[in-house]
Formats: C-alpha cells, structure tokens, sequence
C-alpha cells in the first residue's frame, strides 16, 4: 500500500524534526513527490545557497507499523519451526 502524505502533512514533519519553519530552510520546496513508498516519500528542495537537494520524509507512525510487522513475522517463523 502506498501513501501519500499531504502538503501540510509533509511540511509539519519536516519543520518539527529540523526545528526550523520551511521559509527558513528551503528557498523552494516541490510540493508533488519525487517518490512515495509505504515507508515515506521524496521531495526535491533548493536551499537558500541554491544547493538543489531530495528531502526524505517518512510517514507518521511508520515505526510502529513495521515493528508490529516483524513481530508477526517472527511469530509466524516460530509457529513454522515448532510444527
């Protein structure tokens, strides 16, 4: 399953990890993703010095999915093993 996180989404979890507002950190910023995965998505940025860069932005709460996952995953394994 793929996401797509919305403008909004993407620009409040860029600006909470780096503690900077996104005027403050990218002369421009391209609103529609490179890229998106299940994990995050991509987006193409140009600092203030004119450096033209990709900014990784992952998905809210993926941590907690992808541990939730290899946990069954492992469960699974084990039920394999022991039958």
């Amino acid at each position: 399953m793929f996401l797509l996180f919305c403008l909004n989404q993407v620009c409040s979890t860029i600006e909470k990890q780096l503690g900077k507002s996104m005027n403050d950190l990218f002369s421009n910023f391209v609103s529609v993703p490179l890229a998106t995965a299940s994990i995050a998505q991509v987006h193409g940025a140009t600092l203030h010095d004119g450096q033209e860069v990709v900014v990784k932005v992952q998905h809210e709460g993926i941590k907690t999915i992808i541990l939730e996952d290899l946990k069954l995953c492992a469960g699974l394994e084990e039920r394999e093993v022991n039958s």
